[in-house]
């Protein structure tokens, strides 16, 4: 009897074996399907496994030996001797890196986009004019405009934005930016691979 049970566990130890082998073979190549420092959306607070949030922290160079290797000190030296920053995505959007060569990849003063890998810009508005018109019932009546050759200049300032046929309340704040919704983004920091038995 004891032969038998210790031959169901060999057998079960070479089952359980194959199918790890099996699994393992089967599933796709982490370094190649999740390279480290991906960074991906994540719709929760909860950090994945072998993942780093994006939230600009310092953390271990040896800790984390394999992501330093691909970021080094890009995002930040860290709070100390043996720290790097991971880059930090809370509130922002992501623009790609380096200088298009599009020819119609230019802003309005005909200088190509472009930015640093690991430079954070601050939020801009592209420079405009306002036309403005009178209609006046009187002659002899001066109204010195900022910039105007003749008179004393006076700057003209305007009011709040007003709504403008079927387009609604303007909505105002102390930046430009799109409809959005927040997420996480996640940096792959180290390879894991579990095996799920039943």
């Amino acid at each position: 009897m004891k032969k038998i049970f210790s031959g169901i566990f060999i057998l079960a130890g070479i089952l359980t074996a194959v199918m790890f082998l099996v699994a393992w073979t089967a599933a796709p190549d982490l370094h190649e399907a999740q390279p480290i420092g991906s960074i991906f959306i994540w719709p929760s607070n909860v950090t994945p496994e072998g993942c780093i949030m994006a939230y600009g922290q310092s953390v271990s160079q040896t800790q984390y030996n394999e992501l330093y290797a691909v970021t080094g000190t890009t995002y930040g030296t860290g709070s100390g001797a043996g720290q790097f920053n991971v880059p930090d995505l809370r509130g922002i959007f992501v623009k790609g890196a380096g200088k298009t060569t599009r020819t119609a990849g230019v802003d309005a003063n005909g200088t190509s986009y472009s930015i640093g890998l690991g430079v954070y810009a601050q939020d801009h508005f592209q420079k405009h004019g306002h036309a403005m018109s009178f209609s006046l019932s009187s002659t002899g009546i001066t109204i010195p405009i900022y910039g105007a050759s003749t008179g004393s200049a006076e700057q003209v300032s305007t009011g709040s934005p007003l709504a403008v046929g079927p387009g609604g309340d303007p909505r105002t704040a102390y930046l430009t930016e799109p409809q959005c919704l927040g997420l996480n983004y996640a940096i792959r920091a180290k390879h894991t691979f579990t095996v799920y038995g039943h």
